[in-house]
């Protein structure tokens, strides 16, 4: 009796660790999405998440590319734009950091703005958590 009573007491504690996720697809590569906390969200190319001690905070795309705001981690305070070549990303996908050829980084919201109107990204984000 007591061996049923633990089990019936910690099986919903454990399962909520696990299943406490949320991602979103953005094609068959890539997702945004986070396990357990929402400030560990990141950009995942077949499973690999491409961003360290940094969050992102607001994500848009096309056909090609990707665009991302980031926070630090630690201090929650932003941190950079970025674009996301995604085919040039999966050439190298095993390099899964920012210092990947694929990934820019922008510092400037002006220039970012400037680059997504470039490249044919919408200049508002399809999502964005703060």
């Amino acid at each position: 009796m007591g061996r049923q009573l633990f089990l019936f007491l910690i099986l919903p504690l454990i399962t909520s660790c696990l299943f406490d996720s949320q991602f979103k697809k953005i094609d068959e590569n890539f997702e945004v999405g986070y396990v357990n906390m929402p400030t560990s969200r990141n950009v995942y190319c077949m499973d690999q998440g491409i961003f360290h001690n940094e969050y992102v905070t607001a994500i848009n795309w096309n056909d090609s590319f990707i665009a991302v705001k980031t926070n630090d981690y630690f201090t929650k305070i932003h941190k950079g734009y970025y674009i996301i070549n995604k085919e040039e990303y999966l050439k190298d996908h095993y390099n899964n950091s920012i210092e990947n050829a694929a990934i820019e980084s922008l510092q400037s919201e002006v220039v970012f703005n400037e680059k997504c109107e470039t490249l044919g990204i919408n200049g508002k984000f399809k999502y964005t958590w703060e």
